[in-house]
């Protein structure tokens, strides 16, 4: 089924996100002019600043977790085949995003990942098994790089909120802050790479 217009678009993800439909589309990645097919799980359309995103689980070239732009989503086929959630989704949610279609419970994935990341990084020391649960965590619940990323600089924000609360910041102070961010960037994610 060839969509034209974004209205369209956003109406058949929608409608396939609830019935939990695998579809093809045709996608144009943003950095270059290449058309790519990709056949796609689709979970919810979430409105993120200026564009509409599609979060989806790609099912090749490589499979795993991913946010589509709807801009650059140019045709959608229906495979015919369903899929079961990899995630529980819920019909609400609160927050700075807005949620157009069927919402995944990822606010409770993230609470929960904070909560694992916290007790690893309690101590300023990350040992390579504690590596190794927050990769498992982060591949059984789904997160996306971009839901990590946004865990660990929270933590990072956190953080650096309570130490600057009397606006200054000591040499100890500033030197945490720097092993809490290295700590962050060897568990997945960091403020400087």
């Amino acid at each position: 089924m060839s969509t034209a217009t974004t209205k369209d678009i956003l109406k058949t993800l929608i409608a396939a996100s609830y019935a939990k439909k695998i579809l093809e589309i045709t996608y144009f990645e943003p950095a270059g002019k290449a058309e790519l097919i990709r056949e796609i799980e689709p979970y919810s359309v979430i409105e993120i600043e200026d564009s509409v995103m599609l979060k989806a689980y790609q099912l090749s070239q490589p499979p795993g977790w991913r946010l589509f732009n709807t801009a650059l989503i140019d045709t959608i086929c229906e495979t015919g085949q369903t899929f079961q959630p990899r995630r529980p989704a819920v019909t609400s949610s609160d927050g700075d995003v807005k949620h157009i279609a069927p919402v995944e419970s990822h606010d409770y994935e993230q609470q929960e990942y904070e909560k694992l990341l916290q007790e690893i990084i309690i101590d300023l020391h990350v040992e390579p098994d504690d590596v190794r649960k927050l990769t498992e965590f982060r591949k059984e619940y789904g997160l996306t790089p971009e839901e990590v990323r946004g865990v660990h600089y929270r933590v990072f924000s956190d953080c650096l909120a309570a130490v600057t609360k009397d606006r200054i910041v000591s040499d100890e102070e500033r030197q945490m802050l720097i092993e809490l961010n290295a700590c962050l960037r060897e568990c997945g994610a960091g403020l400087i790479q």
